[in-house]
């Protein structure tokens, strides 16, 4: 009985993985109104992770900022192929209050991931945006 207590210790231990996360540099982090930022992102090796959780925030500069900024990332097998518009992530503006959002990308087909663009329709400047990718 002892001896199979210490072996399945032994796969927990190894089977357990803490939870890491990777702050993603982006090219700027104000995006101008009506305007895409396309960004040349540095790209994440995902490993063999098959699920992924991207974490942004960020506000408008004026009190007048309202509409939805779209974050883009693409996902690639070898860190040479990207996928256009592989996932996507939204923040609904709020004046100048921070806003955040989350999304869980199924990365599967992927080891690579990274941020490509920043959409803003609003009539406003959105800036201070901070894009975290948590990894487990």
């Amino acid at each position: 009985m002892k001896l199979l207590a210490i072996i399945l210790l032994m796969l927990a231990c190894v089977c357990a993985r803490a939870q890491t996360y990777k702050l993603l540099t982006l090219a700027t982090n104000a995006v101008p109104n009506a305007a895409t930022n396309s960004t040349a992102g540095t790209s994440v090796d995902i490993g063999l992770q098959t699920n992924v959780t991207v974490f942004a925030f960020g506000n408008a500069q004026t009190n007048s900022g309202t509409g939805t900024i779209t974050l883009t990332f693409q996902g690639s097998p070898d860190d040479s192929t990207y996928f256009a518009n592989s996932y996507a992530l939204t923040l609904a503006v709020n004046g100048t209050n921070t806003v955040s959002n989350f999304a869980r990308f199924d990365t599967t087909p992927f080891r690579y991931l990274k941020h490509t663009s920043t959409g803003n329709p609003t009539t406003n400047v959105f800036t201070n945006i901070v894009v975290y990718m948590l990894l487990k």
